[in-house]
């Protein structure tokens, strides 16, 4: 294996569930005794230092906020998230950089090795594709030495490749309703699953906020004698307006700690629960953590908040017209998105415009009643770049006849954005949503555009 090419269709040519529909949990392909084989054959590199994080909503922004508090503080940190937008790299990175495509194809390499070793002690079924992304992940993380790696979860929790590390801390954000064929279309059932990354002793932080969802998370936390922190709790949060800037600021309480006066560069109210989430992690993961200093200043905090970014999660991409870019795949993510729109420091004077694409599994309905009242004109339309995507026919006879809202169809997203851009003018809102596969299509546009009409224009993330 010597080219970037080949290390991709190795890869990819394995079973994918990311581009898959819906598969039960009842499927063969979802247990943890494959994933376990494939890391003794590989060494077990995932015996690292780690951080694991599951959720519903927000364990992507939160892993990011993790990582970028422990670099700051001058630890070498992996991480590891999932889907991409744009390129595979995105998934794994070392010090907040992706990894090369040299390292890719070394690594795969290996995972390659492995897999025909593997493949000639038994005929059991391969590794999936998210398996030899999780376990890529760790070779990179262990060939580069790294202090702390902070796993996301993919699916679930109990059955996720993830969960077979044996992390400092764990990690659960929000819970909702979502992934219903593998994981229930309970709050209760959806919880004991994400829960299922709880590990006897090791402590746990807790963003939940749904009753049933921590009811769950509290028994589990009892059973095995974990040390629980929750956000409102022993994590509390506020915000004010800065007197100065007019800028809107947050402290953090952390048991005893108060980090004040934060300045968080990600859009949207939920951001905030994220980051108390995010920060009474990374205080319960120093204080575990080996041969390191025990604590971490609130300047490096502030200075690696300050400086976050994260593609796809609300970004602003374009100011005239101004284009947000939001991943949002489920309802509370939706309304997460709503919350944002309804703030009064993004007062577009024109045509607010959705363009819109989601996957067939997913509550597309909801979403779109949900956003249908905050837009003038709605795009649908659908990502060229997965079988799981939902026909923009399909989204709109999903619609009700009385949707109040001008309605168009875009066979691809280059179209969606032509269209969308016409509409809105320089003065008007375009808002891309419903999909991390819309997002990662049309972001490379939304960035091509703007070199090319504003070169010194500024990406706010």
């Amino acid at each position: 294996m010597t080219t970037y090419q080949q290390a991709m269709d190795f890869l990819l040519n394995r079973t994918n569930f990311e581009q898959k529909q819906s598969t039960s949990y009842r499927h063969t392909d979802f247990k943890l005794d494959r994933m376990k084989q494939l890391l003794e054959e590989l060494g077990n590199p995932q015996r690292l230092q780690s951080i694991h994080i599951a959720g519903t909503k927000g364990k992507g922004s939160t892993a990011h906020m993790v990582a970028a508090c422990l670099q700051s503080a001058g630890h070498r940190v992996g991480l590891f998230t999932s889907p991409h937008l744009e390129k595979y790299e995105e998934r794994i990175q070392i010090d907040g950089e992706m990894i090369n495509q040299s390292q890719l194809i070394e690594q795969t390499q290996v995972l390659k090795t492995a897999v025909e070793s593997l493949r000639s002690k038994s005929d059991a079924h391969e590794p999936t594709f998210f398996e030899l992304t999780t376990a890529l992940a760790w070779l990179c993380f262990r060939d580069a030495n790294v202090d702390v790696a902070v796993m996301e979860v993919g699916l679930g929790g109990r059955l996720d490749s993830t969960n077979i590390c044996h992390p400092q801390v764990t990690v659960i954000t929000s819970i909702g309703i979502d992934h219903t064929e593998q994981l229930g279309n309970t709050i209760t059932k959806i919880a004991s699953e994400k829960a299922g990354i709880i590990k006897s002793g090791i402590p746990v932080i807790s963003g939940c906020k749904l009753p049933d969802a921590q009811q769950v998370i509290r028994e589990k936390c009892q059973q095995l004698n974990c040390p629980l922190w929750e956000v409102d709790s022993e994590i509390t949060y506020s915000s004010f307006q800065s007197s100065k800037s007019g800028q809107l600021r947050h402290n953090i309480n952390i048991g005893d700690r108060s980090i004040t006066d934060l300045s968080l560069p990600l859009l949207g109210k939920h951001q905030v629960r994220n980051l108390a989430t995010a920060l009474g992690a990374v205080l319960k993961a120093v204080d575990t953590m080996d041969n390191h200093p025990p604590s971490i200043s609130d300047a490096t905090i502030k200075s690696a908040i300050e400086n976050l970014k994260i593609l796809g999660r609300q970004e602003i991409l374009h100011t005239r017209p101004l284009t947000l870019l939001d991943v949002a795949h489920n309802t509370d993510s939706t309304q997460a998105l709503i919350q944002t729109l309804k703030n009064q420091t993004l007062p577009p004077k024109g045509r607010r415009v959705l363009v819109f694409g989601s996957a067939r599994d997913k509550p597309y309905q909801e979403q779109l009643t949900d956003l249908i009242p905050h837009f003038d004109d709605l795009i649908l339309t659908a990502a060229t770049s997965s079988q799981r995507c939902c026909p923009p026919e399909d989204l709109k006879a999903s619609l009700l006849p009385s949707a109040e809202i001008n309605i168009s169809i875009a066979q691809t997203p280059v179209e969606a954005i032509e269209k969308a851009r016409q509409l809105a003018q320089k003065t008007g809102l375009i808002v891309v949503s419903g999909s991390f596969y819309l997002a990662g299509e049309i972001r490379p546009l939304l960035k091509a555009w703007q070199e090319k009409r504003q070169p010194h224009s500024h990406v706010i993330a």
